[in-house]
């Protein structure tokens, strides 16, 4: 903020209640720019104009005011007062934000599947640390990762997926949050993974090309009732201790655990809504973004407004869906019934009646 100015820091102190800087300044000041100076000193004379000096410290503070974070520099030149530097944080202005839209999103979790696809969106090194806490892997690599992943199937149910991840060695790892218990029922794990190997595997490959593939659910309530912190999966030859490996593993995380370890803390931080009482500062950074910044907020919201698009739209289908069952009406008809175009209705009547 300083123009012809060369300021070398010869010390750094970090108190409690800010971080002192105690800088030479190498030639003149000439003027500081305009707007950027309230000066707290009763001499407001010289606000803009500070003679050559050797050195200077400076005071850095953020403080809360009215709800926005607030920046503060105080500067001390020779025998000059103390004036003080207010830096508005816009990134942190959610005054524009309908209250109720914000008091929506600061009560939302990471247990909350919308909030945490959201937050781990794209997100390899994010998704990468939750995996090597729920795997107690720290070589674990992540090379790609991706949220709401849609895989199709023309014979029947499609499925969306919370996260999508693949490492380094070619593992495939699908991480579902389930706050009801019926959306963990072990065969949809079942059917998770045969979505996975049907998209995974080439025409005419080798049944032993298939990937070494994890379906982890993260449930909010102990799913098996045992109070242990995850639960896996394994696969014997029955009378025998002989394995079975398919190279499929399916996972259950206890989201009520609170153990003293890696994984308790992660299961308190998936259930807190408030990103400063979050144990990994890793995931409190992101959660923050989304929470207590303008651009997350703001994105936030549009989210919430195209998902409430989306589900009216999933609606209006899934009526065109049992008007063309129960086949009383035309593809016209059922159009001007429903306000959905027609040609959308003909590409339901085409999935129904191929697979019919």
């Amino acid at each position: 903020k300083f123009k012809d100015a060369l300021l070398i820091i010869t010390e750094i102190k970090n108190f409690k209640r800010y971080i002192e800087l105690i800088v030479l300044v190498s030639f003149r000041v000439n003027r500081m720019r305009e707007g950027f100076i309230n000066s707290t000193s009763e001499d407001t004379h010289n606000k803009t104009e500070i003679s050559t000096v050797s050195t200077a410290v400076f005071r850095f503070d953020f403080r809360s005011t009215n709800g926005k974070r607030r920046f503060f520099c105080a500067l001390a030149v020779g025998e000059k007062p103390w004036y003080t530097f207010q830096m508005n944080d816009d990134t942190n202005d959610l005054s524009g934000i309908d209250p109720k839209m914000l008091a929506r999103i600061q009560a939302l979790r990471l247990m909350d599947d919308d909030f945490m696809t959201v937050v781990f969106a794209g997100d390899n090194s994010l998704t990468e640390f939750l995996l090597r806490i729920l795997l107690s892997r720290d070589d674990l690599r992540v090379k790609k990762s991706m949220t709401q992943k849609e895989m199709h199937n023309l014979f029947g149910r499609s499925v969306r997926l919370d996260i999508l991840a693949e490492d380094e060695s070619g593992k495939i790892y699908n991480i579902e949050i389930q706050r009801a218990d019926k959306g963990a029922d072990p065969r949809r794990a079942r059917y998770n993974l045969a979505m996975l190997d049907s998209h995974a595997l080439k025409r005419k490959s080798n049944f032993a090309d298939l990937p070494e593939t994890y379906i982890i659910f993260i449930t909010e309530n102990d799913y098996f009732g045992l109070g242990n912190p995850l639960y896996e999966v394994q696969k014997e030859i029955k009378g025998t201790a002989l394995p079975f490996d398919d190279g499929a593993h399916t996972i259950y995380v206890n989201g009520a655990y609170r153990g003293d370890d890696k994984i308790g803390k992660l299961m308190h931080d998936f259930c807190e809504p408030n990103a400063d009482k979050m144990n990994y500062a890793e995931i409190a950074e992101r959660v923050r973004l989304h929470k207590q910044q303008t651009k997350g907020v703001s994105n936030m919201c549009r989210i919430f407004e195209e998902y409430g698009d989306e589900r009216a739209a999933e609606a209006r289908n899934e009526v065109v869906e049992k008007l063309l069952r129960q086949n009383k009406l035309s593809l016209e008809e059922i159009a001007e019934t429903t306000d959905v175009p027609l040609e959308q209705v003909q590409k339901i009547a085409e999935r129904i009646f191929a697979t019919a």
